[in-house]
């Protein structure tokens, strides 16, 4: 449990607690997307008023890893140079401005353990409060209206599955390894969550959030040398997701339709079929790094060039839906080419070897995997999730966030 002063200190300034005030808003309603980018602007303009300038300049610890998302974000704005459509570049700086805000922030002011715990803890309930209510309003539609809201993207009401997945299996496994519940209800959580997952029905995210938790909760047994459990978790997280990917109708479905795709060199270009429609967006995508190797086309104007390259070749369902580039790495490999991909990676690099930390680990891992299926930071809700947590879990002290189980 949390006390008050620690968390709002005596010794605290009164805009020192309004930040930590405001940051716990943030973590709480992030999954909900509603109010957060207004606690976004409020903490900024508190870092503002405290004067941060001077430690901006003269601090030395973490700065390579501040330098490796302030470097990402900057080419987004050189990248404007070179745009021709600058609306479509300022809005993707406009989206990815809490990648600058929140590591700037967390760079120059300083935070306690119990402060950076309960900003965990805070974004933990709000997920989920989220879960719970988007279950009763499936099951209060499915009693009033007889309609089967209780899948995909029927059941998550605040944001889209792959990325209320996401901050799920973060959720997990930020419970394993900190003492944020009592262990009676860091299990039923997780067990929750894990339920929530399956009914969410996102085919990568459901194969990350299990092999993420036996690999976490292996890690913790292997420590102690049980060999034993770390057999009978794997054999019951294996099961469990064969129970998901067989009775679930919904999660059958999606996985049936997915192999069938894996399996067929020639695809339909017509197909609306998520795992066959990404093969067919990727292979554009390639090509058009290809001949933009070195800068890319820019940010402005990726999604210009991928619509031009699916109407040119017949990807009609692609090119009605205006879809991305659906994963990051080729998302950003067209805006920004070569460049913009080795700073991508380094944001995942650099954590790494600054900070070995099996949170740390599994933060990176969750979002490197994700980052294959989704362009997420071509959305508020996956550039300040990567902001925020990039920012507390990587920039802090290695002692925040020991294992405590």
């Amino acid at each position: 449990m949390f006390k008050l002063q620690e968390i709002f200190p005596e010794t605290d300034k009164g805009l020192k607690k309004a930040t930590v005030a405001l940051l716990v808003l943030v973590a709480f309603f992030l999954p909900f997307k509603f109010l957060v980018n207004i606690f976004i602007v409020l903490v900024f303009v508190a870092w503002l008023l405290s004067n941060p300038f001077k430690k901006l300049f003269t601090k030395t610890k973490n700065t390579q890893l501040f330098l490796a998302i302030f470097i990402f974000y900057l080419l987004h704005a050189i990248a404007l140079l070179y745009t021709q459509n600058i609306g479509e570049g300022l809005f993707s700086l406009e989206i990815k401005v809490s990648m600058l805000i929140f590591p700037l922030l967390f760079y120059t002011e300083q935070f306690t353990g119990k402060q950076i715990q309960f900003f965990v803890k805070s974004f933990i309930i709000g997920t989920l409060f989220c879960c719970l209510l988007c279950l009763l309003r499936a099951i209060f539609t499915y009693i009033s209206t007889n309609e089967n809201n209780f899948y995909y993207e029927g059941l998550a009401w605040f944001q889209h599955p792959a990325y209320l997945t996401m901050y799920i299996t973060f959720c997990c496994i930020a419970l394993l390894l900190k003492n944020i519940f009592n262990k009676p209800y860091t299990y039923i959580s997780i067990a929750f969550f894990t339920f929530f997952v399956l009914l969410l029905s996102s085919k990568a995210g459901i194969i990350i959030h299990f092999t993420m938790l036996i690999f976490c909760i292996a890690s913790l047994f292997l420590k102690r040398k049980n060999y034993l459990k770390i057999l009978g978790i794997t054999f019951l997280g294996t099961l469990a997701f064969c129970i998901g990917l067989f009775f679930i109708p919904e999660v059958k479905q999606r996985f049936e339709g997915a192999f069938i795709s894996l399996q067929t060199n020639n695809l339909d270009k017509n197909t609306t079929e998520s795992t066959a429609i990404r093969r067919l967006i990727w292979n554009e995508a390639t090509q058009i790094m290809k001949q933009n190797l070195l800068l890319g086309v820019s940010p402005g104007d990726a999604n210009d060039a991928l619509y031009e390259s699916y109407k040119q070749n017949g990807l009609t369902a692609a090119y009605a839906k205006k879809l991305n580039a659906h994963s990051q790495y080729f998302q950003t490999g067209v805006g920004l080419g070569l460049l913009g991909l080795l700073s991508l990676l380094a944001l995942f690099i650099v954590p790494l070897l600054e900070n070995r930390k099996k949170i740390v680990l599994f933060f990176i891992l969750i979002i490197a995997l994700n980052f294959l299926t989704e362009s997420m930071l071509q959305t508020m809700a996956g550039c300040i999730f990567l902001g925020y947590f990039y920012s507390i879990i990587c920039f802090k002290d290695d002692s925040i966030f020991a294992t405590t189980h």
